[in-house]
């Protein structure tokens, strides 16, 4: 039997005194631990972020499982997103997640655990919140994913496919020009040909010496839902560096995608730095 890692989640929501569930504001990501039992070689998961989100509306005084999502980004990083999750609205909420990795031709799994930490503080409605849980990190292959909420309701199983990043070969531009005020936000535009698609990020600050390269993540197109390229621009020489910034457009192009709608985002090299998202539709 595959052995199996604990996640240690800590979630907190911050509530304004003596008021109605529409005006709980998010919460900032706690402090979260990664505890791995069954390393791989090559294979460090960590926990990202967790998040939960402000009071979406007042639900009903019965269970509701509500439903599952995920999204993906470069490094093996999936972010599962339980959606509708009924508590108190004045409850404080923690979680828990079993990480089982792929192994062995058999599917990993996440199982994600979810508890009031704060019974005793209770408000008169209840609301639904959106907890997302960003592990990074994960070996790629496929993930069976369950959350339970605080009632015991179960949602879930819904299985994702992890993609491995693959190296794209990119063309960088010359120095287009210096920036007075530090990196610019890159734009983005993308040309589909046939099964591929040219993804540019124009005006990506980096320092002048930089070699910069691309890796995508692709997810593609299932059950109605479209697919995502996610590419990732890394400086491939940090070591290297000149007392100027400067602007670069970036070309890389992804090859062999399946028919259908997919959202692309570019990302870095500078930290923080998005482009996206934008809609493209292979043939």
């Amino acid at each position: 039997m595959v052995a199996k890692s604990i996640i240690l989640i800590g979630l907190s929501l911050s509530l304004a005194a003596l008021v109605g569930c529409g005006d709980l504001e998010p919460s900032s990501p706690g402090g979260p631990s990664l505890l791995l039992a069954n390393p791989q070689p090559g294979v460090a998961p960590v926990l990202r972020a967790s998040v939960q989100s402000a009071c979406k509306q007042h639900g009903a005084e019965d269970s509701f499982a509500g439903t599952l999502g995920t999204k993906q980004a470069p490094g093996g990083t999936l972010t599962v997103i339980h959606l509708d999750v009924e508590a108190n609205c004045a409850a404080t909420i923690a979680s828990k997640a079993t990480l089982t990795l792929p192994a062995g031709g058999q599917a990993g799994s996440i199982a994600i655990e979810e508890w009031v930490t704060n019974p005793e503080q209770a408000a008169d409605c209840i609301c639904r919140f959106d907890v997302e849980t960003t592990i990074a990190g994960l070996a790629p292959g496929s993930y069976t994913l369950t959350a339970r909420g605080p009632s015991g309701e179960l949602a879930g199983p819904v299985s994702v496919s992890v993609a491995a990043a693959a190296a794209l070969p990119t063309q960088q531009s010359a120095c287009k020009q210096g920036l007075a005020n530090g990196p610019l936000g890159p734009s983005l535009q993308a040309t589909v040909q046939g099964s591929s698609v040219t993804i540019q990020a124009l005006d990506v600050g980096a320092n002048c010496a930089a070699t910069i390269a691309s890796q995508a993540t692709v997810t593609p197109p299932a059950g109605g839902k479209p697919g995502a390229i996610a590419v990732e621009h890394v400086i491939t020489n940090p070591g290297v560096s000149a007392n100027c910034v400067c602007r670069f457009d970036l070309s890389a192009t992804v090859t062999g995608l399946a028919p259908g709608s997919y959202t692309v985002t570019a990302s870095g090299p500078e930290p923080g730095a998005l482009a996206g998202p934008i809609t493209v539709v292979v043939p």
